[in-house]
């Protein structure tokens, strides 16, 4: 008789395990595969690389294509020997998640130089690392190789701005919305020679799907 309970505890527990199986490899398994880069993907409704692309798009056509906005750039048809110098600064985030602005601004940074009217220096925190390679090669290098002091290119303009984000949320649903705005500076005389700005907006909604 005992024996014959212990063979009903065991088929019974070998059945609940074979039962549940299914719900287990669906919580737990998980998949992988290859995708084209190009390929736009929402995992978790986050900043991502189609919002940096969107938004380095729309702010390059807004700072050289729009008639309403482009005053300056159009300046620069009249003066084709000239190519203004532009340094690119630091982005301010203030956002709910860490986004990294390096993920928009060299992808701009990247059109505005192969338009082959402007040329492009590096941020102040930039600079700073470039003039300690300078000197060191004064100190290491042969003579043959030392680069000069007093020769860098001096801004023209500066680009600078701020990129906000916030979260609505309700009912696993979320609405996040990102806000980039940026503006040109003239150096010289501080006016603010053009302003403009991109948004992106995602719903995201949370559901548990078996694999």
């Amino acid at each position: 008789m005992i024996m014959m309970n212990v063979k009903r505890s065991i088929l019974h527990q070998l059945g609940l395990s074979l039962a549940l199986a299914p719900f287990i490899s669906a919580g737990f398994c998980t998949k992988a595969r290859r995708l084209q880069a190009s390929q736009d993907v929402l995992v978790t409704g986050r900043w991502d690389d189609r919002d940096a692309h969107n938004t380095a798009v729309a702010l390059f056509k807004d700072l050289t294509e729009n008639p309403e906005t482009n005053g300056w750039y159009k300046r620069l048809e009249h003066q084709p020997d000239q190519h203004p110098v532009i340094s690119f600064e630091r982005v301010k985030v203030k956002a709910h998640e860490h986004i990294e602005p390096d993920s928009f601004m060299l992808a701009l940074r990247k059109q505005l130089i192969n338009t082959g009217r402007l040329r492009v220096v590096e941020s102040r925190s930039e600079r700073s690392e470039i003039r300690e390679e300078r000197a060191e090669q004064h100190q290491h290098a042969n003579s043959d190789f030392h680069k000069a002091d007093g020769q860098e290119l001096g801004a023209d303009y500066v680009l600078k701005g701020t990129l906000v984000s916030n979260v609505q949320a309700v009912e696993g649903r979320r609405v996040l919305h990102y806000l980039v705005s940026l503006r040109l500076v003239e150096v010289s005389n501080q006016a603010v020679v053009w302003e403009g700005s991109h948004e992106e907006k995602k719903l995201w909604t949370k559901r548990w799907t078996p694999s």
